[in-house]
């Protein structure tokens, strides 16, 4: 007995519509064989968002990494089983076991035909692998894709006809019809109501940004700048611990997750900030200049990590933001009395937000409890019996704020 050979195709006279099974493990062997070389040119090409993505997986940038990541895997795999429809009638997995795409229309471009195939196999996906189930019920067990493309799988394994399995499909047809219409009625019921569900939970969550707003959870007293000053604002007051690292970080996230290019590393740098974890510190530092190292976030990391805090005064740009002058005031509190004065007064300027006017009543009453401890002190270190004219008054350090300015900003607090 002579048997035909099946690793050609040309020499087998009929075209048998594959089993189900076997288009199954052809899709399984197609995925051992791409899924290793996809995952390294993935990693190749996309290594900054794979490296944000495993070292911040909770954060919001990650999120938007994550479904790049996922679209140019998606890309990438089905070019290539593309190209191997183009060139060998089939994907690997597909040769294997005897199969072979067919198209019906030449007109177009075979690798584009093929492409917009794959594409709508892997959309498939996303309606839970229903129009897979097409093939179950179409005469020529064409899936939704391939009706979509014109195409078809064949293959020169000659099928037993008086199989079970066979039977069970091919005499059944109208059953497959109408339990896939059925079920894809429930699901898209259930979608709607899920999505319904999803949709009045956001609205009503504690986290919503209607609440957050209402209650004036966090940063409210920046609402009316602008997204990137908001950040700006935020940083210098975390910095000196009248902003929250709670409130800082949701800052940096919005700027992050909003793609404000021009200011992605200085949310870096918010988050460097505003972070507890000495590892995940570095790798923020890291970022803020991955992007650009003229950028602002840059020049502020370095300054934190190179301990370049005098050469802020040296530079006319940064030294006139808020975040410049109140490190300019925080280091002068250790230098001459005129540059302290100075800077304060430059931070008078920012007195409509609440944030600041805290800090600059905070400061002053920090003077006030300093001059009374040192009073204090050369009071119990002279003798107690000694007599002191009737006029002696000690000599008071001047205020940075005088008494009306002190009464204006308590009641605006």
């Amino acid at each position: 007995m002579v048997f035909p050979d099946l690793n050609s195709f040309e020499l087998s006279s009929q075209k048998h519509k594959p089993l189900v099974p076997i288009r199954i493990l052809s899709f399984v062997i197609d995925y051992f064989i791409f899924a290793p070389v996809i995952s390294f040119l993935v990693l190749v090409f996309f290594h900054s968002g794979v490296d944000i993505y495993q070292s911040f997986p909770k954060s919001a940038e990650a999120q938007s990494v994550f479904g790049y990541l996922v679209l140019g895997y998606i890309i990438l795999s089905t070019f290539f089983q593309a190209l191997f429809i183009s060139f060998m009638g089939a994907t690997p997995g597909q040769y294997f076991l005897k199969l072979r795409v067919e198209f019906k229309n030449k007109q177009y471009p075979l690798f584009l035909q093929a492409w917009v195939r794959q594409l709508g196999f892997v959309i498939s996906f996303v309606f839970l692998g229903l129009p897979f189930l097409k093939a179950l019920a179409d005469e020529n067990g064409q899936c939704f894709y391939e009706k979509m493309t014109e195409s078809q799988l064949v293959s020169s394994w000659p099928i037993d006809q008086d199989s079970y399995f066979y039977k069970a499909i091919d005499l059944d047809r109208k059953f497959w019809s109408a339990s896939i219409a059925t079920i894809s009625t429930f699901l898209i019921a259930l979608g709607l109501v899920m999505f319904w569900k999803n949709y009045q939970f956001v609205l009503t969550s504690p986290d919503s940004y209607a609440k957050m707003k209402n209650k004036k959870k966090s940063c409210t007293e920046f609402v009316h700048l602008e997204s990137t000053d908001r950040l700006r604002y935020a940083i210098a007051m975390n910095l000196v611990g009248t902003v929250t690292d709670a409130c800082l970080d949701q800052e940096a996230d919005f700027v992050l997750w909003r793609n404000f290019t021009d200011d992605r590393a200085l949310a870096y740098f918010a988050k460097f900030v505003s972070s507890n974890n000495d590892r995940l510190e570095g790798k923020y530092l890291k970022q803020a200049c991955a992007e650009d190292e003229e950028s602002e976030g840059c020049y502020w990391a370095s300054v934190f990590v190179e301990n370049k805090f005098a050469s802020i005064r040296n530079n006319s740009e940064m030294s006139r933001t808020l975040l410049g002058k109140v490190l300019l005031y925080e280091f002068a509190t250790k230098g001459n009395t005129k540059k302290r004065t100075q800077a304060f007064n430059d931070l008078k300027e920012y007195v409509e937000f609440k944030s600041v006017k805290k800090y600059l009543l905070l400061e002053n009453l920090n003077d006030a409890t300093k001059e009374q401890d040192v009073l204090a002190s050369k009071t119990s270190l002279e003798d107690p019996k000694s007599r002191k004219p009737a006029s002696f008054e000690p000599v008071k350090k001047e205020s940075l704020l005088d008494s009306d300015e002190i009464k204006t900003l308590i009641e605006d607090l």
